[in-house]
């Protein structure tokens, strides 16, 4: 979509806040639970009891409390796998460094991030709150590793939280065996080749980013990427302020 575009130091691929959010996204909710939801809500509103959607914790105590006044993007469902948010196509964005500002809904939640290195070999970082410890699924070329929420900070709307990944830090984690899935390795293969040949056979450098997948249950308002960890040059409408 972008591997062709000059590439600006930040690349905004998600706002709540536009005309259209999800112009660029696929939407998937199951069917088979009417609780299961996606769709923008003003992040400073309360469920209608009536409402299936999820009370927020500690909407208006505690170090949860705050909320932001804007449009957000609430994705919920008992089921993450089948209700989640995907970017069409390719992005082809340059940037090893994936920023989600998100909500903590206290629920499980996971995202994922596909990507290809230098030699065209496709693999994707999954993260998730009900991870325990890292796992690599070598015959999907799938990392999934634990996430947890940083501690809230008296800068930041409470219960809102930027997530950032550096692809290029997670490349090594491939090929290294002793994240191996045990339960997912044939044990002949295994004995026959030996574990290493299970994983990449080398890391290579981060290429670019292919896609964002955002699963149940979260609030979203805003997905970028960036050259660099650092918010140095950030714009000031993509931080988090509390109200």
């Amino acid at each position: 979509m972008l591997r062709s575009s000059v590439q600006p130091p930040y690349i905004s691929i998600f706002s709540s806040s536009g005309s259209n959010p999800l112009a660029l996204y696929d939407v998937s909710v199951t069917k088979d639970d009417s609780s299961a939801l996606v769709f923008i809500v003003n992040d400073a509103d309360d469920a209608d009891p009536g409402s299936t959607m999820l009370s927020l914790p500690d909407l208006h105590s505690g170090r949860l409390g705050k909320s932001i006044a804007q449009n957000v993007l609430h994705i919920q469902s008992p089921s993450l796998p089948s209700t989640y948010i995907q970017s069409r196509g390719h992005l082809g964005i340059r940037h090893p460094w994936v920023h989600i500002q998100v909500r903590n809904l206290l629920r499980d939640w996971s995202f994922e991030l596909g990507f290809e290195d230098e030699s065209r070999r496709s693999g994707v970082a999954r993260l998730s709150t009900f991870q325990v410890a890292p796992v690599l699924i070598p015959d999907a070329s799938l990392l999934h590793l634990p996430l947890a929420f940083p501690l809230s900070s008296p800068t930041l709307a409470s219960g809102w939280a930027t997530i950032s990944v550096d692809l290029s830090s997670l490349i090594p984690s491939f090929v290294d065996a002793s994240l191996v899935d045990r339960s997912d390795v044939d044990s002949d293969t295994e004995d026959e080749q030996g574990s290493s040949n299970l994983t990449w056979d080398a890391p290579r450098s981060f290429k670019e980013l292919l896609y964002v997948k955002v699963y149940a249950n979260c609030r979203i308002r805003r997905i970028w990427t960036s050259q660099t960890g650092s918010d140095a040059g950030l714009p000031w409408e993509f931080k988090l302020y509390a109200g």
